[in-house]
């Protein structure tokens, strides 16, 4: 069973993906925020990771700064209400694997995440 974290410090998001997740038969876990997040990609195996970029504690963009120096390869999808240019290039820059804005299309969600887990497989 393929491993999902979603990361989201709005708790009304993070149940409606993480319902979602479970009905189509992945393994899901949650962070409220990017610390939660790398402490649970260092104690597990998680083969993707929903990340949402303003939260408190560490923001997104730090959780994707810090996964190389933690020596952490998973594939990242970030969702986010910023859309703009400048954030869309920083988080590619930062080796993102795809950026959907919020809010986004559930069958969109669900086609770049098997997309990706089958990429990656």
């Amino acid at each position: 069973m393929r491993s999902i974290l979603v990361v989201d410090d709005e708790i009304m998001n993070r149940e409606i993906v993480v319902k979602i997740l479970l009905k189509e038969g992945f393994r899901v876990l949650e962070a409220s925020d990017g610390k939660e997040a790398l402490e649970l990609l260092q104690l597990d195996n998680i083969d993707l990771m929903l990340l949402d970029l303003m939260m408190p504690v560490l923001d997104g963009f730090e959780v994707l700064h810090a996964l190389p120096t933690l020596q952490i390869d998973v594939p990242v999808i970030v969702f986010s209400a910023l859309g703009d240019r400048e954030t869309r290039a920083k988080v590619f820059e930062l080796n993102a694997t795809e950026f959907i804005l919020k809010p986004f299309n559930i069958v969109d969600l669900m086609g770049k995440i098997r997309s990706i887990l089958k990429s990656s497989a």
